[in-house]
C-alpha cells in the first residue's frame, strides 16, 4: 500500500484531425487522462489553435438523458451503470429519433397521469366523508333521506358528479341515502330540487343510516386503493416497453455527452489536433500504446514530469483501497491533500477506530453497530438504487 500520492505525468500530443474520433474513443475507452486546455501550457500560442463547434449544443444531451432518467425512476428502475457503456456499439445519434421516442412515453404517461389524478381527487373527497362520518361530525354533513319523484339513483350520480357524495339504498329499506358536505348545499340543494327530492321526515334515520354510510365509504376507499395501484402498474408496464430502447437511447446519449466533454479540451489547427492532460504514471505506457494505435502512428506524444511544474497544479489522485473509501469520503470533505505528500487516509482510519472504540467501549453498543451496517448493506443490495455512488 503505497502511503503517497499516485505519480502524475503530463501528456502533451498531436494527432491528424482524420484520426480524432477514433482517439477520442479509445481515450474515452480507457478513461486515466485528467484533460487541461493546450492554451494553458502555451498562452503565447493560443491564437492560432481552435476548438471544433460541436454539431449539439452540450446541454442537448443532458437534458435528454435526465428525462430518460426520469422515466426510469418512475418505472422504479436504476439508471443503466456506467459498465454498460461501450463506444465500439454507440450508434450515431439523431436527436430528433431521440426526443420523438421520450415525448410518446411521456405523452403516453400523460394520459395515464390524468386519470391518477382525477383518482386522486376523488380519494380527497372520499376520505374527507369518511373522516366526518366516522368522528360522528354531523355539523359538517348533510344527510338527505328520502325518494325522488323524477329520475333514478343513476341520474342523481350523474348530476352530482362534481361534488363530493356518497348514495346508498340499504337493502331493507325503500329510501336513498345521500350524504354530502354542509359547505356544498348552495351547488347541491338545487340539483336534487330538479329530482323532485321527497325527504323521510323521520329525523332520526340519520343516525341508523351512518354505519350504512361508513361502510360504503370504506368501501370506496379500497376500491379507490386498488385502481391507484393498478394505474401505477400500467405506468411501469408502459415505461417497460420501450425499456430496451430507453436504455440504448441512454448510453448513446451519455457517450455522446462524454465524447463532447473530450471535445472541448481538444485544440485544432489546420489539420492537427492537440490535446494534453495528466495520467498516473502506471498508466502512462497503456494510453501511449492506445493512442499510436489509434493515430497508425501518426501522431507525436510528449511527456513531462511533474517536478517540472507547479505542485498546485497537479492533479492528486490516491491509490483506491476498497476497505478505506469510507474514511476516504471522510478525508475528502475536509481538504484533498496536496501532490507528492502523504495520503492520511490510512492514519484516519486507524485513528477513527480507535477514538470510536474508546468511545463505545461497551462491546453491546460494538455489535448492534454492526448488526445495522450488516442489515444496511444486505437492504442495499437488494435495493440497487439506495447504493450510495463511489
Amino acid at each position: 500500500m503505497n502511503v503517497f500520492t499516485v505519480p502524475m505525468k503530463l501528456l502533451t500530443a498531436v494527432v491528424l484531425d482524420e484520426v480524432t474520433d477514433t482517439v477520442k474513443k479509445e481515450l474515452l475507452r480507457l478513461g486515466v487522462l485528467d484533460f487541461i486546455q493546450v492554451s494553458r501550457l502555451a498562452p503565447e500560442q493560443a491564437a492560432r489553435l481552435s476548438v471544433q463547434k460541436q454539431q449539439e449544443e452540450p446541454g442537448t444531451y443532458t437534458n435528454l438523458r435526465s428525462r430518460v432518467e426520469t422515466l426510469f425512476m418512475q418505472a422504479g428502475m436504476p439508471t443503466p451503470s456506467s459498465e454498460k457503456l461501450n463506444p465500439d456499439t454507440m450508434q450515431p445519434l439523431e436527436v430528433g429519433k431521440a426526443k420523438a421516442l421520450v415525448d410518446k412515453v411521456v405523452g403516453d404517461l400523460s394520459t395515464i397521469r390524468e386519470q391518477q389524478k382525477q383518482l386522486s381527487q376523488s380519494r380527497i373527497r372520499v376520505d374527507e366523508l369518511l373522516r366526518y362520518v366516522t368522528e360522528e361530525k354531523l355539523q359538517y354533513l348533510d344527510i338527505r333521506i328520502g325518494q325522488v319523484g323524477k329520475g333514478n339513483d343513476a341520474l342523481i350520480r350523474s348530476r352530482l358528479a362534481n361534488q363530493a357524495f356518497v348514495l346508498i339504498q340499504p337493502a331493507t329499506w325503500k329510501d336513498f341515502v345521500l350524504l354530502t358536505l354542509k359547505r356544498d348545499r348552495q351547488q347541491v340543494s338545487p340539483l336534487v330540487e330538479t329530482l323532485q327530492w321527497m325527504e323521510n321526515p323521520d329525523g332520526g334515520l340519520q343516525r341508523v343510516a351512518l354505519p350504512f354510510l361508513q361502510a360504503e365509504l370504506e368501501q370506496q376507499m379500497e376500491n379507490l386503493g386498488k385502481a391507484n395501484a393498478e394505474i401505477k402498474e400500467r405506468i411501469t408496464l408502459r415505461i417497460k416497453e420501450d425499456m430496451e430502447s430507453l436504455e440504448t437511447l441512454w448510453c448513446d446519449l451519455r457517450l455522446h455527452e462524454l465524447l463532447g466533454e473530450i471535445a472541448q479540451n481538444f485544440s485544432h489547427t489546420r489539420n492537427t489536433t492537440i490535446f494534453s492532460g495528466w495520467v498516473p504514471q502506471s498508466e502512462s505506457s497503456a494510453l501511449e500504446s492506445v493512442i499510436r494505435a489509434a493515430a497508425d502512428g501518426a501522431c507525436v506524444i510528449e511527456w513531462t514530469d511533474a517536478k517540472y511544474l507547479p505542485r498546485e497544479e497537479v492533479p492528486v489522485a490516491v491509490e483506491d483501497i476498497p476497505l478505506l473509501r469510507p474514511f476516504q469520503k471522510l478525508v475528502d470533505n475536509y481538504s484533498i491533500p496536496e501532490y507528492g505528500t502523504i495520503n492520511p487516509t490510512p492514519f484516519v482510519a486507524i485513528s477513527y477506530l480507535v477514538m470510536f472504540g474508546l468511545m463505545f467501549a461497551d462491546a453491546g453498543q460494538g455489535l448492534v453497530i454492526l448488526l445495522l451496517g450488516l442489515l444496511g448493506l444486505k437492504h442495499s443490495q437488494r435495493n440497487p438504487q439506495l447504493k450510495p455512488k463511489m
